[in-house]
């Protein structure tokens, strides 16, 4: 796909990683002759930015990788931060993508309230 592309370099560099054997779900009438322990998962470190979720247990997690030449702890905040804020918003019963936000609640007071409070100044002989 890439040779065939007009976009020079890379078409992918993030990835998203659902990791869902069901390893802990094998009953024992279930379980084959051997068993699998001690498992651990290792992702491809090949991308910009790649998010593993993974269940263990009950527990849903989520963890950021990222190449920290390209990318700063600034940014991956940011995008944990509206990441975190879209899955609430699903969870919360967003059922449209009108209704979803991944605004974070800081976000919003800057954008709506601090923006605000700067004046602005138009020149009286120009149209907006």
């Amino acid at each position: 796909i890439e040779s065939q592309s007009s976009v020079q370099g890379s078409l992918f560099d993030s990835i998203i990683v659902f990791e869902n054997y069901p390893v802990e779900e094998l009953s024992e009438e279930s379980r084959p002759f051997f068993s699998i322990s001690d498992v651990k998962f290792e992702v491809n470190e090949n991308y910009s930015l790649s998010l593993v979720v993974y269940l263990k247990g009950e527990d849903l997690h989520i963890s950021f990788k990222y190449n920290d030449g390209l990318m700063s702890d600034g940014i991956i905040d940011n995008i944990k931060g509206h990441f975190a804020t879209l899955l609430g918003s699903i969870l919360s019963g967003s059922k449209t993508l009108e209704e979803l936000n991944y605004i974070t609640e800081a976000e919003q007071t800057i954008l709506l309230k601090d923006l605000e409070k700067r004046p602005v100044i138009h020149p009286k002989d120009k149209t907006i």
